[in-house]
This record gives C-alpha cells, sequence and structure tokens, in this order.
C-alpha cells in the first residue's frame, strides 16, 4: 500500500483520504490569530480549523489549523502542540508555508505539508497503473493536477511521539528528526490525525529534500515510506514497525552522506511503488546496504501473475 490520493480511498476504506480532508476543510473560519507578534496562537476544531494567513512571529498550534487562503510565513518557531495537527497542502491560492526557524513536532500530534503535481506507476493487482501522487485539496482537477504547494522549514523538523510526519514537496535546510509514536502497531482510526486527515496515521517524505540528515527512529506506525528525497547528509531509517506489511518502503532517493537501516519489520522494500535504487554516495549499511537485494514487486504488495524481480535496494554514487 502506498498511501496517496488514489490508492488509500481503496485500501482504507470507503471516502478515503480525499473525503476526509475536504470535510476537515470546508468552513474555514473563526479561530484566525489575529496578533502578529510574540507567539500566535491558532486554536481550531474540526468543524471551525483555525485559519492561518499572513506573517507571524512564532506560532502556537492547538487543535486543527490549515493554510488555505494564501501564503503564511513564520519568521521564528512553529510549535504543534500535542494532540493538535496541520494541514497545509492546499494551492489555489498559492498557500504556501516557510518556516524560517524550528518546527516541532509533540506527542500524537500530526503535520501534512506540500502537494503536488508529480505523476507516479504503482503495482495493481495484475499490472502497474500511472496516476497523480499528491494533488493539492484544492486542485479542481484531482487526476490531472496543476497546482502545487512547496513548503519550506529553513531550521530543523523535530517530531517526537507524534502521530504523522507527512511531507510531499517540502524543503528542511536543517535536519529531519522524527523519534517514537506512529499510533502504535495497527491501522486504526484514531486520535487527531484520523479527525483531520481521515484515515489511519502514517509517516512519510516524498518529492522533496533534506539539506542535513534525515532521521526516522522507534516509529511503530500503520505505514511508513520514502521517495524520491534528495538528502544532503545522512538517511538513517531503524526500528520503524509498520503494521501493513506493504509497509517500510523507499525507493528513488538520492543521499549525499550515509545510508543506515536497521531493525525494521518488515525489512526496508520495494513494496508496490515500482521503484528504483536509492543512491547513497557514502557508506550503506543494514537492510539497505549495497548487497542487499529486495524483490520488485514485493509479495507483500499482492501482485497477481508477476514474477519479482531482485532489485538492489542501494547503488553506489559519486557526487
Amino acid at each position: 500500500m502506498r498511501p496517496n490520493w488514489r490508492t488509500l480511498s481503496c485500501a482504507l476504506g470507503a471516502g478515503g483520504l480525499l473525503l476526509g480532508v475536504l470535510a476537515a476543510g470546508q468552513g474555514v473560519a473563526g479561530a484566525s490569530p489575529v496578533q502578529r507578534s510574540g507567539t500566535s496562537t491558532c486554536t481550531g476544531t474540526l468543524s471551525h480549523p483555525g485559519e492561518l494567513t499572513g506573517l507571524y512571529e512564532n506560532l502556537d498550534i492547538y487543535g486543527v489549523c490549515a493554510v488555505q487562503n494564501g501564503p503564511v510565513q513564520v519568521l521564528g518557531n512553529v510549535t504543534i502542540e500535542p494532540n493538535a495537527s496541520l494541514n497545509a497542502v492546499y494551492g489555489l491560492k498559492n498557500s504556501n508555508l516557510v518556516v524560517w526557524g524550528n518546527m516541532n513536532v509533540d506527542r500524537n500530534a500530526a503535520v501534512m505539508m506540500g502537494c503536488d503535481t508529480v505523476f507516479v506507476t504503482l503495482w495493481g493487482l495484475t499490472s502497474t497503473d500511472t496516476g497523480p501522487e499528491f494533488p493539492c485539496i484544492d486542485d479542481p482537477n484531482q487526476s490531472n493536477p496543476t497546482l502545487s504547494s512547496h513548503d519550506v522549514i529553513k531550521g530543523n523538523l523535530t517530531a517526537i511521539d507524534s502521530l504523522g510526519v507527512v511531507l510531499h514537496n517540502t524543503q528542511v535546510e536543517g535536519n529531519v528528526y522524527e523519534n517514537g509514536g506512529g499510533g502504535g502497531n495497527n491501522c486504526v482510526n484514531q486520535g487527531i490525525f484520523n479527525l483531520d486527515i481521515g484515515f489511519p496515521q502514517y509517516s512519510g517524505f516524498f518529492d522533496g529534500s533534506v539539506d542535513g540528515n534525515l532521521t526516522v527512529e522507534n516509529v511503530t506506525t500503520c505505514w511508513y515510506g520514502s521517495f524520491r528525497m534528495i538528502i544532503d547528509g545522512s538517511y538513517i531509517h531503524e526500528n520503524v514497525i509498520n503494521n501493513d506489511p506493504d509497509g517500510n518502503e523507499v525507493s528513488d532517493n538520492t543521499i549525499a552522506g550515509d545510508m543506515i537501516c536497521k531493525g525494521n519489520s518488515p525489512a526496508i522494500q520495494f513494496g508496490d511503488s515500482d521503484g528504483s535504487p536509492s543512491k547513497v554516495a557514502g557508506l550503506a549499511t543494514g537492510q539497505c546496504g549495497f548487497n542487499v537485494f529486495a524483490l520488485n514487486p514485493a509479495p507483500e504488495a499482492g501482485v497477481i501473475g508477476v514474477t519479482p524481480v531482485p532489485v538492489h535496494i542501494s547503488v553506489p554514487w559519486r557526487l
């Protein structure tokens, strides 16, 4: 299973991601912060999400808040408080988010940033299928999207015991560090992640960049993956437990440092991504080692009538 607009409605029940997020985004009103100096507070609910607009010095998010009515800049830090969530996956009104400091995601909180026009090829039951990876929620044509939102965090992104961190088309100029949390070894809709986004919790990094290190460790969740990321530092993927047997999908990343993977269950795989090896300029060790093969598509992907081909998880790459 690859969480995206097309597959979630099938894999995770009728309605899926798009309907869930559209319902959460309708009628955004009332909770927009007014005070822009010092630390502003956004306090939204599911029926009345907090509406973020304009310029802030620092920002604390409680409950449900969204970036959907124009660009937002935070000169300092953003904190997503326990059990809160941030949706920044809209593009119709140039609704991108730039954080000049750090973003901190607290216990049982969730963040989803960025959307794009990228098309990907995935394995279906019997053959491959090409479609949009992650259109903006407000794109008028979900099957052939034209809108995008490129979000930027100029500092670090740190998530400790969060429910989920999902970044598409997003640049982090510092480090990404996700440790713990994930909602447990299940795919049960739960907490603010379910209420705001509309499906089981997961984490993933897609079609973006990290100027420092990308580290994900000790996360137990429904699904995790990273695809087509450009990482200027090292990529560390340790002790990530997925309930979905098609989880821990990692492919097509470009890594200037080392790639270290160990203790993950299932082991690092291609799943149904129809992906290619990640390119690594440094060392590649453990489940991501240069000598490690994985079947493509993975047997766990449930593809019928196709003989999986062994493919290197990673290959050496010169800067």
